[in-house]
């Protein structure tokens, strides 16, 4: 297993953020799993219309079954329309789909089996049980959404028994991710919440809590610095994965020292409180401070290029080339004048360079600077 947080378990497996988060966990994470079903592009395309087509053909369908089918055309849809990225980034190494069916449902009944032995007092499960009821409403479509199909014909109550599949659902992912040293996250603060509860009435261990938290850390900051980020094409990230590894490893080791300082047994909202005030004032003031010490590296270059002799004809000549390197545009200069110039401009400015790769080797928070 990797460091902490390194290895994701993302949920939902659709819904409208679900690719923008997986864009951005693919910045800061070694894999991310998800129950996602990632199939061949014809079969992602058949799966939706044929689920409309057992719908409306079946006769006599219950109330949960109609529902289900219902959610599973959706579920389709979405699988069509992200099909190429699912499959690029599973090719790629990044997202790891669920690869037994059978372990999802496995998962569910011995998770439902530890929540039913956990006596759990009418106290503490009455708060829980309204988060679920609220959450169980706008939860996207899932494959998993079979188990309507095996509903009895005698359930009449399709709310509480969507609440019921719903809670079995989250207690399988939990299952899942403590078989596999994984870090549950979710792209929705709803659910993210209600795992937390889950996990806390669970009595998850120290180090669990501190890869959520670093996860979640994770994500904040990228959310924070850059709001675009996720918005990249998959394959630009890939790239940044593989020219930019060195510095991913850094600030993954900053964030786990950071999550240290947070204390993961308190309730969600504390929590992200917490990563809030950490990236307030941890984070952003190093940011600035590298911004500000890469600024005056620059500005102590063009002192040193001017500082030569302003009047001399090779500063004269000098000047297109330094204001094209200080970016105001490509200027083009003679090859006698930048022959002369030589050597008032290239020491300086070679040495401005060291220094600002200096400063940014220095800093875990550079990648920060140059995702810009």
């Amino acid at each position: 297993m990797g460091m902490l947080g390194r290895d994701l378990l993302l949920f939902p497996d659709t819904g409208a953020e679900f690719m923008r988060t997986l864009r951005t966990c693919a910045l800061y994470a070694d894999r991310v799993s998800s129950l996602t079903i990632v199939g061949v592009p014809d079969r992602n395309a058949r799966f939706g219309p044929l689920m409309k087509k057992l719908r409306t053909r079946s006769k006599n369908l219950t109330a949960g079954q109609n529902y289900g089918f219902r959610r599973l055309e959706e579920y389709g849809a979405f699988t069509n329309d992200a099909g190429s990225e699912l499959i690029a980034a599973k090719e790629a190494g990044i997202l790891s789909p669920v690869k037994e069916v059978n372990e999802f449902f496995e998962a569910g009944m011995e998770g439902v089996r530890r929540f039913c032995d956990l006596s759990m007092t009418e106290r503490k499960w009455s708060p829980l049980a309204q988060k679920l009821a609220r959450a169980s409403k706008i939860f996207p479509p899932s494959f998993f959404d079979m188990e309507f199909l095996a509903l009895p014909r005698d359930c009449a109550d399709l709310d509480r028994a969507r609440q019921g599949l719903f809670l079995k659902y989250l207690l399988a992912l939990i299952e899942i991710s403590e078989r596999g040293g994984l870090t549950l996250t979710s792209w929705s603060p709803v659910f993210r919440n209600l795992v937390w509860e889950l996990q806390r009435a669970f009595g998850g261990n120290g180090s669990a809590a501190r890869a959520v938290t670093a996860a979640r850390l994770s994500q904040v900051i990228f959310e924070r610095r850059l709001p675009r980020a996720d918005d990249l094409p998959l394959d630009e990230l890939l790239k940044i994965r593989e020219q930019r590894l060195d510095e991913l490893e850094a600030f993954r080791t900053a964030v786990a020292e950071l999550a240290v300082r947070i204390d993961g047994s308190q309730t969600h909202d504390r929590v992200e409180r917490q990563i809030a005030d950490v990236v307030t004032t941890r984070i952003d003031p190093a940011v600035r401070k590298l911004k500000a010490a890469l600024a005056v590296s620059r500005l102590d270059a063009l002192k040193r290029v001017f500082r030569r002799s302003w009047t001399s004809v090779a500063a004269k000549a000098t000047l297109p080339a330094v204001l094209a390197y200080f970016g105001t545009g490509r200027v083009e200069i003679s090859a006698a004048a930048a022959a002369t110039a030589l050597g008032a401009v290239l020491l300086p400015l070679a040495q401005a360079e060291l220094d600002r790769r200096k400063l940014l080797t220095n800093s875990p928070w550079s990648l920060l600077l140059k995702l810009k």
